[in-house]
């Protein structure tokens, strides 16, 4: 029973998404303005409808969307993830501060451009 749902498993994985691929095409060609979709959908394929669909909406709503988010993502949850940084290396203590060293230099060799400058201590 273990086994049966192991989220890391790759054949699990395959059938989840071709059970959800196959509920959302079911819900599509349920609703009766949605089923006319359905033949392009089986023309195209979905990764292309869902490609050709975003592209429409950042067309069209990317001048409001875009601003609104960034402002929601620069007053918001950054500084929900600095509180929730400083809590976690309250609770965890210097175990904590390891782990932050050693994030901090993988993010540096993997995005050097966006690294922060200097040492972690203050130093520059």
């Amino acid at each position: 029973m273990k086994n049966l749902f192991n989220w890391r498993d790759r054949k699990w994985q395959k059938r989840a998404w071709a059970i959800l691929t196959f509920v959302v095409l079911l819900m599509i060609i349920s609703h009766p303005e949605l089923r006319l979709l359905f033949p392009l959908i089986d023309a195209l394929g979905i990764d292309v409808l869902l490609t050709l669909l975003s592209v429409q909406f950042i067309s069209l709503f990317g001048d409001y969307v875009k601003p609104s988010l960034l402002l929601a993502y620069n007053n918001l949850l950054l500084p929900a993830i600095g509180k929730l940084h400083s809590l976690l290396m309250f609770l965890s203590g210097s175990f904590g501060h390891c782990i932050t060293v050693v994030f901090f230099t993988y993010y540096a060799k993997v995005l050097p451009n966006y690294a922060i400058k200097g040492d972690l201590r203050g130093k520059t």
